[in-house]
C-alpha cells in the first residue's frame, strides 16, 4: 500500500535508504525507523498512513487461492477482510 502512495521509484529509493541507514547497521530496527527513512526519501508526512496501516484497528487481511487448468491458465481469487468489524475497508490514498 505504501508503494501505491509513494510511487515505485520513491518507494524503492526509500527501501535502499532504510537498508543502508548507518544508525541501524548491526542493531535493531523498529517501525519508526522505517517510517523515518521513507519520510526522508519522499518528503511526505506518513504518520497518518502508518497510524491506519500499522498501528490502527481494521488493517486488511488477505487470502489468496489459485488454481491452474489443463490449458495452463491460472485463476486467482483474492479476498479481503478487516481485522475489526467496526472498520470498513481501507483505501491506500
Amino acid at each position: 500500500m505504501l508503494r501505491g502512495v509513494l510511487g515505485d521509484s520513491t518507494f524503492y529509493r526509500g527501501l535502499r535508504r532504510y537498508l543502508n541507514d548507518p544508525a541501524l547497521k548491526g542493531g535493531f530496527a523498529r517501525t519508526t525507523d522505517f517510517e523515518r527513512n521513507m519520510e526522508l526519501e519522499s518528503g511526505k508526512d506518513l504518520s497518518i498512513f502508518f497510524q491506519k496501516w500499522v498501528y490502527g484497528q481494521g488493517y486488511p487481511n488477505y487470502n489468496a487461492v489459485w488454481s491452474q487448468n489443463a490449458n495452463q491458465w491460472v485463476k486467482v481469487v483474492l479476498n479481503q477482510t478487516t481485522s475489526h468489524p467496526s472498520v470498513s475497508f481501507m483505501k491506500c490514498r
